[in-house]
């Protein structure tokens, strides 16, 4: 049998936007009411041309559960680092509310672009798990890629996921998609 690979939810961030919600129910943003349920084992969120508000700020994703970000300080994450100019900085965080990648970096620039797949979101009996790799610019301008991934410790359903900006930043562009894999 074939894998298939279909669109579930997405957003094109229109102007100065905080904070959104992919699937998640009646609280995705879209409006489409999708949620990450069991028709599909595996999810793909993939992101380009984002661009935030403030310089040398963060995505940040949560998960949701009956469309409700999980904010508990259960996500454990590593990720590693990578610039042109060879610096390489290895990060790992426990115990924080959220998961962050590297982020716009630049001044002016459409600059972070990439995807995380996204496991076991809708078993309550495992912990939900993503693999992510990004590239952007640093404020260098240095070409900088992260891989890394992340668990949620919480044995709960999760139906989306929550992307924001911390520290009172917000996106000025970009897309989001996210998208159901089923083997």
């Amino acid at each position: 049998m074939a894998s298939v690979i279909e669109l579930i939810d997405e957003y094109t961030i229109p102007g100065v936007t905080a904070a959104f919600t992919l699937a998640g129910g009646s609280s995705a943003t879209s409006g489409n009411g999708s949620v990450m349920d069991s028709t599909y084992d595996t999810y793909l969120l993939k992101w380009i041309a984002v661009d935030l508000q403030i310089d040398n700020r963060q995505i940040n994703f949560r998960f949701t559960a009956s469309g409700t970000q999980v904010t508990d300080a259960l996500y454990d994450s590593y990720a590693e680092r990578t610039r042109g100019s060879s610096f390489t900085d290895l990060q790992a965080n426990n115990a924080q509310n959220g998961y962050l990648s590297t982020g716009d970096d630049a001044p002016d620039q459409r600059t972070s672009a990439g995807f995380m797949y996204i496991y076991h979101p809708n078993d309550a009996t495992k912990y939900t798990s993503s693999l992510v790799e990004e590239v952007g610019y640093s404020y260098n301008p240095y070409l900088q890629g992260m891989m890394g991934g992340t668990i949620l410790k919480k044995l709960e359903a999760h139906d989306g996921i929550y992307i924001f900006n911390g520290a009172g930043d917000s996106f000025q562009a970009g897309k989001f998609k996210l998208y159901g894999i089923r083997s």
